[in-house]
């Protein structure tokens, strides 16, 4: 056990336990309000990092799925810019041909038994006709037959001669036609259809 005594006069100790320095009461307070604040800090910056992490960890999942689905999205639309590329390449190759195919067709539902052709040329939405018939009639009915198909856009006046073949008498004659567009032909094969169903 130890004892203290202080042997120092009355005044002084009165003096000293009495003394007071508003300047020390300042820095106390200015460091326990700068603790509190920093332990407040601190405390609320731990929780928002915690806060952070939890949805960085929510978070991660959902943008592996959205990559993933990102690469599988830019492969199928590669694929599919791939297939409109050949169907566009289809289309275009039918456009050009079916019109052909169409007018040949139209062709011979039109030629009547008296009449045969030597020559058929198509070029550029163009075609010309030439064969033989007997009689410049037979020409005629071969004509508007053609001239009704919905492939056909118009035909123009029949250029006839008179010629022989095989001794007999013929008419020699030539043609040449308008053709319809693929769209052109379509809509007029539907407009055909609609008035025979009337």
């Amino acid at each position: 056990m130890t004892i203290k005594f202080d042997l120092r006069p009355e005044q002084f100790r009165v003096e000293e336990a009495t003394s007071f320095s508003p300047l020390r009461v300042m820095v106390l307070s200015l460091v326990a309000v700068f603790f509190v604040f920093s332990v407040a800090f601190l405390g609320l910056g731990l929780f928002k990092l915690h806060a952070l992490r939890a949805q960085q960890a929510e978070y991660i999942p959902r943008v592996r799925a959205l990559n993933r689905q990102a690469k599988e999205l830019k492969q199928e639309l590669s694929r599919l810019k791939e297939a409109v590329a050949e169907r566009e390449e289809t289309l275009e190759m039918v456009k050009g041909e079916l019109p052909s195919l169409e007018f040949f067709g139209a062709v011979e539902g039109s030629l009547p038994g008296t009449v045969w052709l030597r020559k058929v040329s198509l070029s550029s939405g163009k075609a010309s006709l030439s064969g033989y018939a007997f009689s410049e009639g037979d020409v005629v009915v071969f004509s508007n037959a053609l001239n009704e198909s919905s492939v056909v856009k118009g035909v123009g006046m029949p250029d006839t001669n008179s010629s022989s073949w095989h001794g007999k008498r013929v008419v020699q004659f030539s043609l040449s036609c308008t053709l319809a567009s693929f769209v052109e032909a379509a809509e007029g094969a539907a407009e055909g259809g609609d008035e025979r169903g009337r």
